[in-house]
């Protein structure tokens, strides 16, 4: 049953060939995170890069603990303050704190065949990749606690204010769904506003 703001699918085989691509993505691309894709010989040179070898299992369980921080923020407001609609072009709302609202119909503001919920998880992998991206940068330079404070702080301050602003439906920067955006760019990558 599709809620009273919502146009659902014309197709419901469309609705049911995009949730079935998008599970296995996010599942490989969490896979990818996690630095587990085909072998155990993966992380070493994913995430471990250029540490000593002494260091690459703390790379690695700072990867893990990245991922837990992020998810836990995600959920608890980052979301929301990415995809909620209604309170500006720098930030979202707290519409969908706790994932509250987040359920298996589709957000019609972003795409009419991908449910809500595996939306929001797919979103879920960039927010988790780009602190680990930025791990490699600062690896055997900062103690484990020292990271995630710098996590926390830059996603609060930097990744969801620059995520609204670029994919969400009134975002500054959003010249696909935002005709009064100031800036009219297009992120035909889905990873411009970190590049």
């Amino acid at each position: 049953m599709a809620r009273a703001d919502q146009t659902p699918p014309a197709h419901g085989r469309l609705q049911a060939g995009g949730r079935a691509w998008s599970r296995p993505q996010r599942l490989d691309d969490d896979q990818f995170r996690a630095g587990i894709v085909h072998d155990l010989a993966r992380p070493v040179p994913v995430y471990g890069g250029l540490v000593r070898r002494k260091n690459i299992l703390s790379v690695i369980a700072q990867c893990f603990g990245i991922a837990g921080l992020v998810t836990i923020l995600w959920v608890v407001f980052g979301y929301s303050m990415v995809f909620a609609d209604g309170s500006g072009p720098f930030w979202g709302n707290m519409k969908f704190a706790m994932l509250k609202g987040v359920d298996s119909l589709p957000n019609t503001n972003y795409a009419y065949w991908v449910s809500h919920n595996v939306f929001s998880m797919y979103q879920l992998m960039f927010a988790i990749i780009t602190p680990a991206l930025i791990l490699g940068a600062i690896a055997e330079r900062m103690k484990f606690a020292a990271i995630l404070v710098f996590v926390t702080l830059w996603m609060v301050v930097v990744y969801f204010p620059l995520a609204h602003m670029v994919w969400g439906i009134d975002g500054y920067m959003n010249g696909v769904w935002n005709a009064k955006a100031g800036i009219h760019a297009i992120d035909f990558a889905g990873a411009q506003w970190f590049t």
